[in-house]
């Protein structure tokens, strides 16, 4: 692919329409306050939506219960929160057995182009309430999915940004940028090379390393555009290309020593594993100790 300026795929625009996924857990609560935070600098809607799954009634259970006034009581806490800041809030609960088809759903419905859920920090989305549904959602969505560590602020003043040259990274850097120029945050954009294996790397010192040459004239050439991206945004950027076979690893390392508030990664189609960063965004949003933005490939761009 060549090189490419801003905002050359289209959609590639703020968020304006923010749905907030909720469970009855303490995850939730810093994903409320992010949630309401961003809708309120970015000037956006917040929707708010509370998925009930149906659980089997323990024997000799009493009958009734207060789920429906505590349902009550968490949405008009919720609507304070969001009045003080400006935002205009609308909060919807409804029962579902898979909640992230539900919130997929939902999401699509109304038009909302942001999701936000929490997690349990370490424990990440396999410990949310909402459970391995939380996976899927990321998979299912087609719009990018905020995942919210458990504690932690969320200043966004920088944001690394992992790429590539795929239109899900095109994307995901687009994204990058317009949050960068509304926040005046500083962005950190880092390309994982997988390194050849080592009979292959012989084979390329041997031939004068022009595998080796090439990638990296690849990986220079793609910071070089996100360069030039940046200055005609007039947003701070840092680059930095380097090999590595778990690009995770590099992720979480990079994101500590550049003391990141946000980390952003494109997600290539819908398939669990159609690329080696199905995995990755997986694993970064269960185990980051910073929030984590999932950016999907396009829906105007077919899925190879």
């Amino acid at each position: 692919m060549g090189m490419r300026l801003m905002s050359a795929i289209p959609g590639a625009t703020m968020f304006s329409h923010i749905l907030l996924a909720i469970d009855a857990s303490e995850a939730s609560t810093n994903a409320i306050r992010i949630a309401i935070d961003l809708a309120a600098r970015l000037g956006a809607k917040l929707s708010v939506l509370h998925v009930v799954v149906r659980v089997p009634t323990a024997p000799h259970a009493p009958a009734g219960g207060t789920a429906g006034k505590e349902q009550v009581v968490e949405f008009d806490a919720l609507r304070t929160m969001a009045d003080a800041r400006g935002v205009d809030c609308a909060c919807t609960s409804v029962s579902d057995g898979t909640p992230a088809r539900a919130i997929d759903a939902y999401a699509t419905a109304n038009g909302c182009d942001l999701i936000v859920i929490g997690t349990h920090g370490r424990g990440g989305l396999k410990r949310m309430i909402l459970g391995s549904q939380a996976e899927k959602l990321l998979r299912l969505s087609r719009i990018p999915v905020l995942v919210c560590p458990q504690q932690g602020d969320f200043a966004i003043h920088h944001i690394l940004v992992l790429v590539d040259d795929s239109d899900a990274s095109h994307y995901a850097v687009d994204v990058c940028m317009d949050l960068a120029t509304m926040l005046g945050s500083h962005v950190y954009a880092l390309r994982v090379i997988s390194p050849l294996p080592s009979v292959n790397l012989l084979a390329d010192y041997l031939e004068g390393n022009i595998h080796f040459k090439h990638l990296t004239a690849d990986a220079e050439r793609l910071l070089e555009g996100i360069r030039r991206q940046a200055k005609a945004a007039g947003v701070a950027v840092s680059t930095e290309y380097t090999f590595d076979r778990r690009p995770d690893t590099v992720v979480t390392a990079r994101a500590c020593t550049h003391s990141c508030d946000l980390v952003v990664l494109p997600r290539h189609g819908r398939a669990p594993h159609h690329t080696l960063f199905h995995d990755l965004t997986e694993i970064c949003a269960m185990t980051a100790e910073t929030p984590v933005l999932v950016c999907p490939q396009p829906v105007d761009q077919p899925v190879t």
